[in-house]
């Protein structure tokens, strides 16, 4: 599940448009089939989102495997938002962040990583409530 925070739903990045499975949240305008929460901080934009992505899973009575954070204009600087989706599926980690160029030129896929951009990060849901 995609939770978009951004100011303008028209500067959204492309990428995520073609998802069904995504909550958008502006802070500066009404947005039909969005959340609107005027003047929200970064924190709260992203609680309002978690909380609203909980509730969508009570009403459809199944849960997402992944809670994807992300920025209305986040672009992948390395692959794309169907490479980090197999990614998060095949490696299946508590926080998968998308394409970081690699201090380790013999590392393909999968890194550990201390310091990250939170402006896409996908929580499993096993981990999404500890953190």
């Amino acid at each position: 599940l995609y939770l978009i925070q951004g100011d303008y739903f028209a500067k959204l990045e492309p990428c995520y448009a073609q998802f069904k499975d995504s909550i958008y949240l502006s802070f500066k305008e009404k947005v039909d089939g969005g959340l609107y929460f005027p003047s929200a901080k970064f924190v709260d934009g992203r609680m309002a989102l978690y909380v609203a992505a909980r509730l969508l899973e009570i009403e459809q009575g199944w849960l997402y495997n992944y809670f994807v954070f992300t920025d209305d204009d986040a672009d992948f600087a390395k692959g794309d938002v169907r490479s980090y989706e197999s990614f998060l599926q095949q490696w299946q980690p508590a926080i998968g962040v998308p394409g970081y160029v690699s201090r380790y030129p013999h590392r393909d896929e999968v890194e550990p990583i201390t310091h990250f951009d939170f402006i896409v990060i996908g929580y499993h849901r096993e981990a999404v409530e500890v953190l």
